[in-house]
């Protein structure tokens, strides 16, 4: 038998007042008609607006995220060669309309793809850097090194 999954609301419902969540909206290869509605809605419900944070690669998704509700914070997902990060952000984020978006908190890039410089480019544009997915201790070790603002890992007792 599948396992089962909790809901969105389930997993809100334990975090209420105790930590802040990442909530990371994927739209694959069959979108999902009206996905920001429906999390907007679970989190206004619960009231949770000030614990939340959306990340995604989809900038249409984060677009119809700030449209409904400008005050959630989100971050954008990136993945890129790790030889052309800065240049990357240079000619591709930098550029898009969603660095308008008074939202957008910061960009989340694959741990490969970051240095200290790029660190240091993203910051200079007033936004955050989150790492993903660290999991070895020296990748750790080299985030924090790079001066992330936040790591996010499979094995959170290793930060």
């Amino acid at each position: 038998a599948l396992p089962i999954l909790p809901k969105l609301e389930d997993v809100l419902n334990l975090a209420k007042g105790k930590s802040t969540v990442f909530i990371e909206i994927k739209q694959g290869r069959k979108p999902y008609p009206g996905i920001e509605e429906r999390v907007l809605a679970c989190i206004e419900k619960l009231n949770m607006q000030q614990q939340v944070f959306i990340h995604s690669f989809e900038k249409d998704t984060l677009q119809r995220l700030h449209r409904l509700n400008a005050n959630i914070p989100i971050y954008l997902d990136l993945f890129f060669p790790p030889l052309l990060g800065q240049l990357f952000f240079d000619r591709i984020v930098l550029r898009s309309p969603i660095m308008q978006y008074k939202p957008l908190c910061g960009v989340s890039i694959n741990h490969h793809a970051i240095s200290a410089g790029l660190v240091r480019k993203v910051h200079a544009s007033g936004l955050e850097v989150l790492a993903w997915t660290v999991n070895k201790p020296q990748d750790i070790q080299r985030m924090r090194a790079c001066g992330v603002d936040a790591i996010i890992s499979n094995f959170p007792e290793r930060l």
